[in-house]
């Protein structure tokens, strides 16, 4: 949380008050069904703090300027700890290999079991060789709870949102 808290100090200095204040020392955390029991958090941010997302990002961004350096042409977009990048083959490569050596750096650490590759039907036998360690489809996958891919793969993907949606509707009161 300190190295976190410098690198906020250094890039939103109104932030990083509140940040000492609230993460200077460990938060309590009570177990579900633990009598009473709790644990010290000591890293990340507090689950329910609306300043998370920001600490978090402002924590980040020294990580993803340093991928935007070594890769110029890969197109990088991140909510929270979800992070994507675009190219061509070649500059998505690159980008892994970056972010695979430059994370851990910053506390982001990725997960290549859980990471996944979408290629244009054709592309598969390249990116296999490329990426010996991560998913690859060219049908397409879900991402931030929408879905990115082809028309049928989009189809299946809804198909399956409704068949798990609830029978009532959710009409949002203003």
């Amino acid at each position: 949380k300190q190295w976190y808290q410098r690198r906020v100090a250094i890039t939103a200095g109104e932030l990083y008050t509140y940040l000492c204040n609230t993460y200077s020392i460990p938060s309590d955390l009570y177990v579900t069904g633990g009598n009473g029991l709790k644990i010290k958090s000591n890293e990340g941010t507090t689950q329910g703090d609306t300043t998370a997302m920001a600490f978090y990002a402002l924590s980040l961004m020294k990580m993803i300027r340093s991928t935007q350096d070594q890769v110029p042409n890969v197109k990088q977009v991140y909510y929270a700890d979800d992070g994507a990048g675009g190219g061509d083959l070649d500059t998505v490569n690159r980008f892994w290999e970056a972010l695979k050596s430059e994370g851990p750096k910053y506390g982001y650490l990725v997960n290549p079991s859980k990471t996944v590759l979408l290629v244009k039907p054709g592309f598969e036998n390249a990116a296999k060789t490329k990426f010996t360690d991560i998913n690859i489809t060219v049908e397409g996958h879900q991402y931030l709870g929408s879905y990115i891919g082809t028309n049928e793969g989009k189809e299946k993907f809804v198909k399956k949102e409704k068949s798990t949606d609830c029978d009532s509707a959710l009409i949002p009161l203003l």
